[in-house]
């Protein structure tokens, strides 16, 4: 299994995800073994902080979310391509933390937020400002509206909500 991508569920300390070369697998032995789940396509796995079994998988075919620890997997609707996807402290009134993309929505790329689970989606970046490669990202969990984008050579440049 050497080469994949490993990531922790954010609740369940007995479970991992594994995804690379097209394949996708899960652990609940604490990563003694791994079983191969359908996945609609490999990318790095990232659970959500909170929900367990809860997985988002960015690739340049779209953003694909489960909420039943691979089992099943969601096409984000209006998501054409995606490089990174990560979480954040949640909106004022919701329990699902903010989702954070460097992708494409409805044909423009960009850097998005989205605070109804992926329902919908604002950009908060803009033509004048681009980052170069954002290959991660990240929210701040306990400051809502704060990205941190991990770039190719620009160091880690951080946004607040104006």
């Amino acid at each position: 299994m050497s080469g994949l991508r490993v990531a922790a569920d954010r609740v369940n300390p007995a479970k991992f995800y594994a995804s690379g070369r097209n394949r996708t697998f899960v652990s609940t032995d604490r990563g003694a073994s791994f079983v191969e789940v359908t996945a609609p396509a490999a990318g790095r796995p990232r659970p959500v902080f909170g929900f367990e079994g809860d997985l988002w998988i960015a690739t340049s075919a779209g953003l694909f979310h489960s909420r039943d620890s691979a089992a099943s997997w969601v096409q984000v609707p209006q998501v054409n391509g995606a490089a990174a996807v990560g979480f954040g402290m949640a909106a004022l009134g919701q329990s699902y933390p903010a989702v954070y993309l460097a992708g494409s929505v409805s044909g423009v790329w960009g850097v998005y937020r989205s605070d109804d689970v992926g329902s919908t989606w604002q950009r908060i970046d803009d033509p004048q400002h681009q980052f170069g490669i954002v290959n991660c990202l990240t929210g701040d969990p306990r400051r809502y509206g704060r990205v941190y984008l991990c770039t190719d050579g620009r160091g880690i440049p951080y946004g607040d909500l104006r």
